[in-house]
């Protein structure tokens, strides 16, 4: 059994079988609470909720943009702000949250929601890109 820590490392538990053959080892049981006890990267762990508001999101408007804000030092700076768009439209809404968790901050053309959880962060964006993108249908026929 391989134990991977978040940082990248891992090092190798011996079980109890192999211990049995004359070599240093571990027991099953101890290797299994070893291994979970690790700290787990987010492409390991449970989906953030950030990444279900992502998802629900998409599942309405699949053409949906989301970009995470890219920051100058990555670990120093936070970078908890996500923008939804659609193309080709130049506006967006925001997302923020520095750990991925509700209470999110959306912020689009009103004003700012404080506190929202996943469920109200998710009909917001979707409120803001349905209204964008039926504009833009609406000037599109215009022309």
């Amino acid at each position: 059994m391989v134990c991977r820590y978040g940082n990248g490392t891992a090092k190798k538990a011996v079980t109890h079988d192999s211990k049995k053959e004359g070599q240093p080892g571990i027991t099953a049981n101890a290797a299994k609470a070893a291994w979970l006890s690790l700290e787990r990267s987010p492409k390991d762990s449970m989906a953030r909720d950030i990444d279900i508001v992502i998802e629900k999101v998409r599942s309405r408007h699949p053409a949906v943009v989301v970009e995470q804000l890219k920051v100058a030092h990555p670990g120093l700076d936070d970078d908890g702000i996500w923008f939804f768009r659609l193309p080709p439209e130049k506006k967006d809404v925001q997302v923020e949250s520095s750990t991925g968790a509700a209470p999110f901050v959306v912020e689009g053309d009103a004003v700012a929601i404080h506190g929202a959880g996943v469920d109200q962060a998710t009909a917001e964006v979707i409120a803001y890109l349905s209204k964008k993108e039926n504009s833009f249908r609406f000037e599109v026929r215009q022309k």
